[in-house]
């Protein structure tokens, strides 16, 4: 075990895990990451079900929805997972963010499309069937990576971020 000048093991998502403030389950925070993926894969449905109907505007509204969580959670995975994760298996790690990047070509170029009234129904599916892959396969590596490494340790905030105080107990 190779430990960083913070005294967290090299390969593990403790140093990266900066936005949680209080102690929190490895198992709670890949909870965290599926239930992303469900909350993203019911936005694409609704984006779905507006291009279906043709209304641009319901479709503009439901592009941004669906643009927002998607990118939020991209973000997540690029800035606190990966580079942890390179550590263990670099190549997969490139895989998966070289994924992240052509996804979000390819949304820029639909965003594009969407305000323009431009972008058609058959993009958007193919879009849901990229990224259905492309969960699919983090679900298999990167996630399966943080149950076999983690299981129910407890992550605390990195040494150099004070943890709030708790709350008094009545």
């Amino acid at each position: 075990m190779r430990r960083t000048s913070r005294g967290v093991v090299a390969g593990t998502p403790t140093a990266h895990v900066r936005f949680m403030s209080t102690p929190a389950s490895i198992r709670a925070f890949h909870a965290r990451l599926r239930l992303e993926h469900v909350e993203i894969n019911e936005a694409l449905e609704r984006l779905t079900g507006a291009f279906e109907t043709g209304d641009q505007e319901v479709a503009r509204s439901a592009f941004r929805d669906f643009d927002k969580r998607l990118m939020a959670h991209l973000k997540m995975e690029d800035e606190l997972l990966l580079p942890e994760f390179a550590g263990v298996d670099p190549a997969e790690a490139e895989l998966i963010a070289a994924d992240h990047r052509t996804i979000r070509a390819k949304i820029d170029e639909l965003a594009i499309g969407s305000d323009l009234h431009l972008t058609r129904l058959t993009a958007i599916r193919q879009l849901a069937e990229v990224l259905r892959a492309h969960a699919q396969r983090e679900d298999e590596v990167l996630y399966r990576w943080v149950d076999r490494s983690f299981g129910d340790q407890q992550l605390s905030p990195p040494p150099d971020e004070p943890s709030r105080p708790s709350a008094p107990s009545r």
